[in-house]
């Protein structure tokens, strides 16, 4: 069983696909530019997993399982779906603060603390850097707005991936949402440490979303 192909440009103006395949209790990948040679990876062996509790898999379970993950995972990280959707824009370019001193001030005003993590920008796409750049390191944040983003496709928020206990660590904060190819270790620490702080919602929803 293959699950269906995905796409993404590379920085070169190429299309890169990527497949992965199941067999049984194993897996491959299958990789490579539309218009070039393809590399097909070795099999991956799965086993049992979680034997004897409610939630157990058989090999050839966890295998389509992995698979599937594995494909989620890629497209977090910038593969498309549809060949036709590989020029898309993902992002939306938020707006940056500004120096007091250059604007005239008329007091009182509304201040808040400013929280030093990295800017993240959101959409149904995934998640971005202020830059565009793809954010993968922190999958649990968009997992967790999978029913917002259900009932609001259009939205677009403009945050703050934030961890409080880390306040005085901001490399700690970098380290943890920058990775590029995270572990599960370091997935799952992510997940334990890092928020997302919303300070605006450029876009919820429009008069003519249906």
């Amino acid at each position: 069983m293959k699950l269906p192909t995905i796409y993404k440009k590379t920085k070169t103006g190429k299309v890169q696909e990527w497949t992965i395949e199941v067999k049984g209790n194993q897996y491959r990948t299958i990789s490579g530019q539309t218009d070039g040679e393809k590399i097909t990876n070795n099999w991956s062996d799965c086993d049992i997993k979680n034997a004897g509790r409610s939630n157990a898999t058989t090999p050839e379970e966890q295998a389509i399982k992995e698979a599937e993950a594995k494909r989620k995972k890629k497209l977090e990280s910038g593969y498309f779906e549809s060949i036709k959707d590989i020029n898309k824009v993902q992002y939306f370019e938020p707006m940056l603060a500004q120096k007091y001193e250059d604007h005239e001030i008329n007091y009182p005003v509304y201040s808040q603390p400013k929280l030093d993590g990295i800017r993240c920008i959101i959409t149904k796409d995934g998640m971005f850097s202020r830059n565009g750049k793809k954010i993968i390191s922190a999958p649990h944040i968009r997992q967790n707005l999978d029913l917002f983003f259900k009932d609001y496709p259009n939205a677009i928020l403009d945050g703050e991936l934030y961890c409080d206990k880390f306040a005085n660590d901001f490399n700690k904060i970098c380290s943890l949402v920058k990775r590029t190819k995270p572990t599960d270790a370091e997935l799952e620490e992510s997940a334990d440490s890092i928020q997302y702080w919303v300070y605006d919602a450029p876009r919820i929803g429009l008069l003519n979303e249906k």
